[in-house]
Parts: structure tokens; sequence; C-alpha cells
């Protein structure tokens, strides 16, 4: 079976990135006999290029060229390479996509089965918002009525779907690849040694940006030293970005500088020694669409706190894998607190449950298994 995965969002993809979405499931699908190509924006290819090929399937990456304002694109001849490849299946990303729909409607016209790939579930704002009633008042029956199947990331997803009159929707979760590495990073040893000075660790690993509340980390933080002692808690923290300067001055501000450890980056296969150096994962995002990091701290063990987001209501439904609630600081404070003296974190049993869970349910070759299920039915 010929596939195509048609990406068609602004921003650019590095191939070299941990557990890009598509690569992981195109990977998987080749072990099914699938031929896979993923067309997208890439910063690392301009080229088609073939990714993998096994017992002659393959998985090709197909750059995309083209007109974007904001977040809003176009790709001249798009629709016209995809028609001429004789696909039988093509999947596109996202309702509010302005391809998505001109895709669905040609590619029917040619008898070719038809996805739509959504993540999304809750509208824009401001601009974004008429830009997305706009698109829904002249192609969302368009959309509809030429999508065959529709595969949503999360429950959340397809309950936005199912209010959009959207039909045939089954969920679809996003995978992980597992990896691990015998190397270590020059760092380690040191973040190791920062470590083992305290009683609990926390960790964040993510975009240092408005959403992801990472300020709310330190205020947690600063609570608990306040509380039970400089020796009681520590945060690792691993990421950058329009926030990381906010938060090196609030740590400046809480004086708890010898209390957090903040690395830009470290090597993809080195994340699992990190997460393993820990106690607790913390997610007080905003919005995720999905939230990989949760699938990453539960297959190394780590149990998550999060704020309700979609993914994190879908994975997390058992205390054992942690706790989900709104972002109140008195709240997070008393119910982590509780937790980190609780089984879940003293019974090493629970390490080995959260990961299986992760391998057994989420690992692509598994996720695989059931596209094919239902991409055939």
């Amino acid at each position: 079976m010929k596939l195509a995965i048609v990406r068609t969002a602004a921003g650019s993809l590095k191939t070299t990135h941990y557990n890009v979405q598509e690569i992981g499931l195109g990977l998987s699908l080749i072990r099914h006999g699938f031929n896979v190509d993923f067309y997208s924006k890439f910063l690392d290819i301009d080229h088609v290029t073939t990714y993998e090929c096994i017992d002659g399937c393959e998985l090709r990456l197909i750059p995309l060229s083209g007109i974007c304002f904001k977040q809003i694109t176009f790709y001249p001849g798009l629709i016209k390479e995809l028609t001429s490849q004789n696909y039988d299946v093509v999947q596109v990303h996202e309702d509010s996509q302005l391809m998505s729909p001109m895709i669905v409607k040609n590619l029917k016209k040619n008898d070719v089965k038809t996805i739509l790939y959504q993540g999304m579930y809750k509208n824009h704002k401001g601009i974004g918002r008429i830009y997305q009633v706009v698109l829904d008042y002249i192609w969302k029956n368009i959309t509809i009525k030429n999508s065959d199947l529709c595969l949503a990331k999360t429950t959340a997803a397809k309950s936005y779907l199912e209010v959009k009159r959207y039909k045939r929707i089954e969920v679809q979760p996003i995978g992980i690849n597992i990896l691990n590495s015998e190397k270590k990073f020059p760092l380690f040893d040191q973040i190791k040694g920062f470590r083992e000075n305290f009683r609990f660790a926390f960790f964040y690993v993510g975009i240092f940006e408005p959403r992801r509340n990472v300020i709310f980390l330190l205020e947690l933080l600063k609570k608990f030293i306040d509380t039970f002692g400089m020796r009681e808690a520590c945060l690792i923290a691993v990421g950058k970005g329009p926030d990381l300067n906010k938060f090196k001055r609030k740590i400046k501000d809480l004086q708890i500088s010898n209390n957090v450890f903040q690395i830009d980056s470290i090597p993809n296969d080195q994340l699992p020694k990190i997460y393993k150096l820990t106690d607790i994962f913390l997610l007080p995002s905003q919005y995720e669409i999905y939230g990989m990091v949760i699938l990453e701290a539960l297959l190394y063990g780590i149990p998550v706190f999060s704020t309700k987001n979609a993914g994190a209501v879908d994975i997390i439904k058992k205390e054992k894998f942690g706790i989900l609630m709104d972002l109140d600081l008195d709240n997070w404070f008393e119910r982590l607190n509780r937790y980190l003296h609780s089984k879940y974190i003293a019974d090493e049993r629970f390490k080995k449950l959260r990961s299986l869970f992760i391998c057994d349910n989420f690992s692509w070759d598994i996720l695989a298994e059931r596209y094919v299920y239902l991409v055939r039915h």
C-alpha cells in the first residue's frame, strides 16, 4: 500500500530532532509493507530523500516549498503532485490548514482514500479565530464530505471534530521512540552530583515560553524550600526559549540558585539518564496538543504532575502515573508533597509498571498495527 502523509503547516521540521511523529509512524508502517512518502517543510532536507528502506518498502521525505503568511500556507503544485503518484491513501493534518480541504477534495475525485489527522482541540483566538471562522464557512463541509476517516490524537481532539459534525472519527494517539545510550554526555556527572545534594528532584524539559508557565516551577520549588529547608528539593530544567532570561532573573529574585540546574539542551539519547535521576516530572502548561514529554517521563519510570491538557487527560488516568490539577500553587504544593511521600515514589515496582504501560500502549510499532487496521477496514 502506498501512503502519503502531508503536513502543510508553516513550521519546518528538523529530521534529527527526537521523535518526529510522522517519521516514527512511517518507520513502523514500512515494516507492515507500506511505502510512505512524508511531505513537509524541512530545515535540513532540500530534495527527495529515502530515510529508510526495509524489504523494498521505503520511507521517503519530500520537502515542500511554497507561500507562507504567518500560519497560512499554500504550496503550488502540491495537489498535482499528489494526484500523479498513484497513492492508495493520503493523510492531511489539521482541519484549520488552508490546503487540507483542497487536497482531500481533489484526491477523492481520483478515488484515493483520504484521512484527516487532528491534534488541535481548541479554537484559535484573536485574528486566528476570524481566519478559522472564514475557513470553516467556505471549506468545512467539503472537508467533511471528502474525508473517509478522521484520526484524532486525543479524546479532546475527537470531541472538537464531533462538535464540527465530522464523521468516522477514531482516536489514534502519538507514539514514542524508545532510546537509550551507553555513552555519557560531558555534563552528566555534574548534573548527577548536583542532584545528590537533595532529597527530591523535580524535572522539566521543554521550551521556556509563556504557555508553559516555567516561572510557576520556581515558585513551587521555593515553597518546598521555605517549608522543609534547602536540602528538600531541587529542579533540573532542560530547555530554552523566550522566557529563559525571565526564568533566570526569577531564580535570583527567589534566592534559589543553589537548587536549580538549568541547561539549554542535551542529546536526545541522553534524556533517559536525566529522567532516571529525578523523582517527578512537572508540566504546568496552559495548553498542550499532546505532551510528548509525558510519554517520555512514564517510559523511564517517572510519574507526572500536569495541568489538565488533552494528552495528559488521556494518558494519566491512574494515580500511579501521576496527578492532574488546575494551576494553583498551594494545591500543587500539598498534593505533590503527599505524592512524594507515597508508595508511588518509594516502591520501585511502580517505575516498572509505568514503563511497561508506555511500551504496551504507546510504542510506534503498537500504534502502527492499529493504524493499519483502521486504514484497511
